[in-house]
Parts: structure tokens; sequence; C-alpha cells
């Protein structure tokens, strides 16, 4: 059994070893809501080389992805000095050219927000839940989101399988105000629902790819 790896990119497309991309977004470093296209642009070309390398088709995903990203961004900054926003992507598609389950990674698949809860205890409240069924895939996604001290975390995890490969797609978004937690919720609150709708996007691309993800013969 020879194994193949999506590790570590945004979005659809497969990379052999742990080489990928994480890409965060810092709202300290200037207005975020400028820098997404730029963002969006970074991560297509980071990704290019990545599906090449085992032969997955990657679409153009900068059209798709930037209105998401803008959207899950905070449209108004805190009154407070120190405050940062950050999003972070990982996915790893693992795929065998045997027909037996790649061991790597694999996860049970949930069929409800309690089991979320019970795999995830520390992450806060499940806000998102739904099941992932599509060409003979099943699987899950979880979004969960809580407050701990000054930084309050959304954080989705996704995994679907079929008998020969599954994905694993992970998706934080961090939101700091020191020592102000009105400032916080604040600046939070409007954004959930469109941080969850670019985590289900993110974990939709890779879901797309997964099907067709294959080992190269020549590694």
């Amino acid at each position: 059994m020879r194994p193949s790896n999506f590790a570590r990119a945004l979005a659809a497309g497969c990379v052999l070893g742990l080489a990928g991309a994480v890409v965060p977004a810092s709202a300290q470093d200037g207005d975020l809501r400028d820098q997404v296209s730029e963002i969006a642009a970074q991560v297509q070309a980071r990704l290019l080389p990545l599906a090449q390398a085992l032969d997955v088709s990657l679409p153009d995903v900068r059209e798709q992805m930037a209105p998401l990203i803008r959207a899950a961004v905070p449209a108004e900054e805190p009154d407070a000095e120190n405050w940062a926003f950050d999003m972070n992507f990982e996915v790893t598609i693992s795929v065998t050219d045997s027909g037996e389950a790649p061991a790597d990674n694999r996860e049970t698949v949930f069929n409800d927000a309690q089991a979320c809860m019970v795999r995830y205890p520390e992450g806060g409240p499940v806000v998102h839940f739904r099941r992932i069924r599509q060409e003979g895939l099943r699987g899950h996604q979880c979004v969960l989101a809580g407050f701990d001290g000054d930084q309050a975390v959304l954080t989705s995890h996704t995994y679907v399988e079929g008998p020969d490969r599954h994905m694993n797609a992970l998706y934080v978004a961090t939101a700091e105000v020191e020592d102000d937690p009105a400032a916080l919720l604040a600046l939070v609150d409007p954004v959930v629902e469109t941080n969850i709708t670019l985590a289900s996007a993110i974990a939709d691309l890779g879901v797309a790819a997964l099907p067709t993800a294959r080992v190269r013969k020549t590694d």
C-alpha cells in the first residue's frame, strides 16, 4: 500500500508528503478587507503546483473565495487598541492504490451534533453541524465556537471518507480584544455565520477533489 497525502493546503488539490500552504490573515496588518484579493491570489498560486503534483484538476478559486473571505472578516474595528483577527486553513487528503483504507488520520463519521461535542469538548458549543453524503463518500462537518479569556475561537472540523481515501479539513478563525469582553463579542458576533460559510466552502473544495485524487505511479 502506497499512501499519498494532501496536507496543509487550502481548497482542492493534492500534495505528496507534508508540503502545503497555510494562509493566516491578521487584522492588525491594515484593513484586512483590502487584502482579500491578494490573499485569494496567493492561495491559488500555492495550490496550483500542489494539484499538479498528483494530477488533480484545480479550478480557479479566486473569484469564488474572495467574497467569502471578505464577508468573514469583521467589517467594523473595535474601539480597543489591542485587537486581532486571524484565519487559518488546513486540509489533508489520504489515498491508497490498493483499495484498502488509509490508516493515517482515519476518524469516525458522526451523525449528529452531540457526537461533535463529545469529540471536541473544549471547542465550545456546536454552532453548525451537517452530514455529508455524495458520490459514495460519507462524512460530517462540526463547527464549534467559544470564548477563552480575551479570545473568541471558531473551529470547523470536516471529515469525509471513501473505501480507499479520506479527507480532514480544519478551519480556525480567532479574534482577540485585550481586556474588553463586550468589544470582543461585538467584533465576532456579526461574522459567525459568514465564517461558517467560508469554512464549508473550503471543505467542499476538498470534497470535490477527493474522488479524483490518486497515487502517482512514478512516486
